[in-house]
């Protein structure tokens, strides 16, 4: 169940703003950015040190509202509305180990049947998930078969980019890191179609960390690299 605690609308989309609870209890917000048409929906996972907010999503999903693609994003674990103001922020270390990739990953299967619910069962689904976003949501696809597709952009093998993670990672660290990685999962989507969109310049996720996990999912699927760094991107237009 949702409460819609804010609304607006334009000629071209509704905005609305929904509170539910979240896989481990906690209050959880979410922008919803609504076509006014029906249509598929896209639910989409923000980066790290980042929220729901986030300009790159924003700005995407007005852009495609406008066009009946409707896409709803809510704050992953530990960020947005959901920092607690008495504890810190998760740090590098604690997104990359099981407790967190696991409640991000559920929260996302959580917010797949809400969407579900709220516009029926029957409602085309996709997700879209940017660096951390993709870390937590190939497991979370992997889970929720009612996705029928997914983008992954800007992320990667964790395991390869451990070097620029944690330069001088201890061997749990390590482990639980291989643990985590998105490669063990990404099989499992299959035959749903993967898009992956990454940054040729990347100096987190390396073209090597990149082309790992897209060789662990199975066709179909797509990559394709745009001219940029990991928080530094070009206009589409100029691609």
């Amino acid at each position: 169940m949702i409460e819609v605690i804010g609304s607006e609308g334009n000629r071209w989309f509704r905005h609305e703003i929904w509170a539910y609870a979240g896989s481990a209890g906690d209050r959880v917000v979410a922008d919803a950015w609504l076509a006014h048409d029906p249509g598929p929906v896209v639910v989409a996972g923000h980066g790290a040190e980042s929220d729901r907010r986030a300009q790159y999503l924003v700005g995407a999903a007005k852009a495609w509202a406008r066009k009946g693609l409707s896409v709803v994003a809510a704050d992953a674990p530990g960020h947005g509305e959901r920092l607690d103001p008495d504890q810190p922020p998760p740090s590098m270390r604690d997104i990359h180990r099981i407790p967190f990739v696991a409640q991000a990953a559920a929260d996302i299967r959580s917010l797949a049947g809400i969407v579900l619910e709220r516009f029926g069962g029957d409602t085309p689904l996709g997700y879209l998930g940017f660096s951390m976003g993709t870390q937590y949501g190939v497991p979370a696809v992997a889970n929720e078969p009612r996705f029928r597709a997914a983008v992954f952009c800007i992320g990667g093998s964790t395991s390869l980019a451990l070097p620029v993670l944690f330069p001088s990672a201890d061997e749990a660290t390590v482990a639980g890191v291989a643990e985590i990685d998105p490669v063990r999962r990404a099989p499992e989507i299959a035959p749903r179609p993967v898009l992956m969109v990454n940054a040729d310049h990347d100096e987190v996720f390396s073209r090597e960390s990149a082309l790992a996990l897209y060789d662990a999912f199975a066709p179909p699927k797509e990559i394709s690299f745009f001219p940029g760094r990991h928080v530094e991107w070009t206009s589409p237009a100029q691609w």
